[in-house]
């Protein structure tokens, strides 16, 4: 097996305008083994919003003197073999940035059916988020009589009280300010550059051409 685990950080545009200002493409083995690792700071023709740069820490300083991403494309590119693997921690979204980049450089995109490894899809799947298994991580103890009411009850209040201390750094201090918190608006939701409808068509997520099949838009 042949994997290309790869991270972009970008300008924070959007869908479809993004540019990307660093990528990190680390080639492995089956065995998870480093074959080798590329690092590049890209100059993305435009200012980096100070926003950007205030998550990143990429300025436009840093990005002045380095190559375009259209100049190295080809290279980056070519790390992808036919039956090479796509590795990215919540990959649609670097995945989409990649092609969207390749596309504009004139360099052909990764393929559609592309084999994706994400850790983080991974990460949801082995990692309940139902009661018992949530009390039980932060109190160490297993929830004794689950599915009823009092048991689950009391669960609750104990993990929203864990909750608050272990990560007191990220919550509103004040209990008033926790209500509704989950469901603050942080960022405009979307379905992503690309994504499959509920018959398996893959369609594009933004731009004119959002929610049409991405196999009936020439340029993409």
């Amino acid at each position: 097996m042949h994997i290309v685990a790869l991270d972009t950080e970008t300008c924070a545009l959007g869908p479809g305008r993004d540019r990307v200002v660093q990528f990190c493409a680390q080639q492995l083995d089956g065995d998870l083994r480093v074959l080798d690792t590329w690092t590049q700071l890209v100059n993305p023709g435009r200012p980096i919003p100070a926003a950007a740069t205030a998550i990143h820490g990429i300025s436009n300083d840093m990005v002045r003197t380095a190559p375009v991403f259209s100049g190295i494309a080809a290279r980056l590119r070519g790390l992808f073999q036919r039956d090479t693997v796509f590795m990215a921690y919540n990959a649609g979204f670097d995945f989409g940035v990649l092609n969207t980049e390749f596309v504009r450089a004139g360099v052909e995109p990764l393929p559609l059916d592309t084999p994706i490894l994400d850790p983080l899809l991974i990460e949801r799947r082995v990692t309940s988020r139902s009661l018992g298994p949530t009390y039980k991580r932060y109190t160490g103890q297993a929830l004794q009589n689950a599915h009823t009411a009092d048991a689950d009850v009391h669960a609750m209040v104990e993990v929203l009280r864990h909750q608050r201390a272990v990560h007191a750094e990220l919550l509103p201090p004040d209990l008033d300010d926790l209500v509704d918190w989950p469901q603050a608006p942080t960022r405009p939701k979307r379905k992503g550059h690309l994504y499959k409808d509920e018959t398996g068509v893959v369609r594009l997520g933004f731009g004119k051409h959002a929610g049409q099949a991405a196999a009936e838009v020439p340029s993409y």
